[in-house]
Parts: C-alpha cells; sequence; structure tokens
C-alpha cells in the first residue's frame, strides 16, 4: 500500500534534519577551505546554527531552509487540493539573461522577478502562481543561466494566456548559450505529484550543468554540486539575497 503524504516532511524524498545536518556540514568545511572573508564568515554563521542551535535564517542554511521549505509547500498544497482545479508547472528559461561567474555578485534577482511578473501580466494569465527563480551552472559555456519553475493553475483565462506566453516567446527568436542546440525557454508539465513538484519549485539550490555524450552520441545534461570556488560565491550569493530573494509569486493574495 502506498504511503499517505499529508505534509512534505512525510514525503519520502524529502531530506531527512540528519541530512540536512550532515549537508550543512559538507557546505561549512568548502566555505573553510576556500577561505576568504565573506566565507569565513558565512561558515562561522552556519557552524553556530547546525551545532550550537542558534537559529541563521540563511538562504544558505541547509537546515532552516528545509524547515523553510516546508511553510512555502505544505500550505501551497493543500490551496491547491481544495481550490479543485488542476495546475502546470511551468518552466521558463531566461537565455537572454545568462551571465558569466564574474557577473554573479550583480545578478539582481528582483528585475529577474519583475521582468517575469510582466511578462505574465501581458499574457494575460491569472493567479495565484508561485515558485522560484533559479541559477544553474553551465560548466560548457562558463554561464550562468537563470531560470524559474511555477505552479500555474489551469483555467479558461490560463490556457489562453499560455497560448499568448508562447507567442512572445516565439517572437524573441531567442538563442541557445550553447552552440548547436535548439532555445525552448518554455516548458509547462502537468502536475501528478503535488509535493514532489511544488517542493521541486522551491528547491533554493543551485547547481552545475555538465554536459555528457553517451557511447552511442547520445547527448544529455545532469546536475551536480558547484566546483567549490562557484559553490562557495552561490552560496555568499543566496545569502546576501535572503530567503525570500529568490522566492517568486504573482497574483497571490
Amino acid at each position: 500500500m502506498a504511503m499517505e503524504v499529508s505534509t512534505l516532511e512525510d514525503w519520502p524524498l524529502f531530506e531527512t534534519v540528519k541530512q540536512a545536518k550532515e549537508e550543512n556540514e559538507a557546505r561549512i568545511d568548502i566555505l573553510w577551505a576556500v577561505g576568504g572573508e565573506e566565507n569565513v564568515n558565512l561558515a562561522l554563521e552556519l557552524e553556530a546554527c547546525t551545532y550550537d542551535e542558534k537559529k541563521c535564517n540563511s538562504a544558505a542554511c541547509k537546515i532552516c531552509n528545509r524547515e523553510y521549505r516546508m511553510q512555502l509547500v505544505n500550505p501551497r498544497v493543500s490551496m491547491m487540493a481544495e481550490c479543485g482545479l488542476d495546475h502546470w508547472m511551468l518552466t521558463v528559461i531566461d537565455y537572454k539573461g545568462a551571465f558569466s561567474h564574474e557577473q554573479l555578485t550583480a545578478f539582481d534577482v528582483r528585475k529577474a522577478k519583475d521582468r517575469l511578473r510582466k511578462q505574465l501580466s501581458r499574457a494575460g494569465f491569472h493567479g495565484p502562481i508561485f515558485g522560484s527563480i533559479e541559477l544553474d551552472y553551465h560548466d560548457e559555456c562558463k554561464l550562468w543561466l537563470p531560470h524559474a519553475h511555477l505552479i500555474v493553475p489551469i483555467t479558461e483565462q490560463n490556457v489562453n494566456a499560455k497560448k499568448a506566453l508562447i507567442q512572445q516567446y516565439k517572437r524573441m527568436n531567442l538563442c541557445h548559450i550553447k552552440n548547436n542546440r535548439k532555445a525552448k525557454p518554455l516548458q509547462f508539465d502537468s502536475i501528478n505529484h503535488d509535493y514532489h513538484q511544488v517542493s521541486y519549485c522551491f528547491k533554493l539550490s543551485f547547481f552545475e550543468v555538465v554536459d555528457i555524450k553517451s557511447k552511442k552520441g547520445n547527448r544529455y545534461t545532469r546536475k551536480q554540486r558547484l566546483k567549490r570556488r562557484n559553490f562557495c560565491d552561490s552560496l555568499v550569493s543566496q545569502h546576501l539575497a535572503g530567503r525570500r530573494g529568490y522566492v517568486f509569486s504573482f497574483d497571490e493574495r
């Protein structure tokens, strides 16, 4: 018999407190190893939270983010069930917003969220729409690529808005950040597991994307932990932005 999931904590793939603590310990070790004032200060803050239970509420803290993700996901899954509507998970990739690692500290997540809200509004979407902005570092071209994962209710108005948004992006004539790749800025997926897909929209973590070619010549990508210096820089960036910095909402009352 399948296990009944009534909160994110019940979901078998959601990290345990022990796993969150172990991840914090790994982050602390890497921050100390790379060094530098910002990294050391963040390591000390994470140490106080991990070992002395002095809650830091940092976006770079896996323990605090675990609690925060439950606060984000549980009420929204309940709301989705109560409203009686089906939902999409919408992924929006901002190819034009790609930037080099040297520009990471200058990335303005508030402007990125404002641009996305304007696009949704112009297309005619109505909410509640929620999710987050994420950054992945693509090793092949050495660029950070902003993207958003959003939960969108399926209504007649939003079905029409979906068509309008697709047309918006077609007119942009976007190029992929890698050679010989087709840009796919939008992806609409049906929700079939609320806790899995809603929590996916609130990962609040950045990754490195590695391109792999199989023995048969097929290409695919894999996400993994960022290399140490980039990883530290991403943690500091998240820490400075704050927990709500990368969280997105549109027409959510």
